[in-house]
């Protein structure tokens, strides 16, 4: 009987022994629009009032910093001001104010930028990527 019972006790011990739990993975955080924003971006595609100007600012580089500033960069030289957020983060506002320019975000992920915008200088369409 104490054969038996140490018997059960070795074969219940091996089973529990055999249930090892994996670890649950823990899923990376999802990025807010800032940290997806703010790093460089060269242009992919870029249409000023629907003409394709995209080779001409292939050099070209958009960068958004985390205290809201931007520099601008391209052949014509630099650019910098501040930027925000509005409309509930589906627009960027380049120098807030009266002569403020604001682009419409199409997508923003963390390796896309797609916006648009329109004001009376003309109308703008623009894809970018992440700068290397």
């Amino acid at each position: 009987m104490t054969k038996r019972i140490l018997g059960w006790m070795l074969v219940g011990g091996l089973a529990l022994a055999a249930c090892k739990k994996e670890p649950v993975p823990i899923p990376e955080p999802i990025p807010t629009k800032t940290e997806m924003l703010t790093k460089s971006w060269k242009p992919d595609s870029l249409f000023v009032d629907g003409n394709n100007v995209t080779a001409l600012f292939a050099s070209a580089r958009w960068a958004f910093r985390t205290d809201n500033k931007y520099v601008i960069s391209t052949f014509l030289g630099a650019d910098s001001g501040s930027w925000a957020f509005a409309n509930n983060e589906t627009q960027i506002v380049l120098d807030p104010g009266p002569d403020q320019e604001v682009w419409n975000i199409e997508t923003l992920t963390t390796s896309l930028l797609r916006v648009n915008a329109s004001d009376v200088d003309g109308t703008l369409r623009a894809q970018f990527s992440p700068a290397p």
